[in-house]
């Protein structure tokens, strides 16, 4: 039960910060959060779903930039950036 609620909560504040943010403030303050969650010991890959659902929901609002912003962070995730990018 605690797993999920902080589940909830940290998936609540990707979302807050994807809809909140400017368009091109979006990346940056995703990669910032993620890297928070992470180093408290938020799982690795239910991160990445998060972050692929919220990816899809901005797609389905057209909202590109928003959209580029998150799959940047979900390239940190996986390696598929600059070594010096790695989450």
């Amino acid at each position: 039960m605690m797993e999920q609620r902080e589940h909830s909560n940290a998936e609540a504040a990707l979302g807050k910060l994807a809809f909140g943010l400017p368009p091109d403030a979006v990346g940056d303050a995703l990669y910032d959060h993620s890297a928070g969650l992470l180093a408290s010991g938020y799982p690795r890959d239910v991160l990445y779903g998060d972050l692929e659902h919220l990816a899809v929901e901005m797609r389905s609002r057209d909202e590109e930039e928003r959209e580029d912003g998150i799959r940047d962070v979900m390239d940190a995730l996986t390696g598929e950036c600059a070594p010096s990018s790695r989450l």
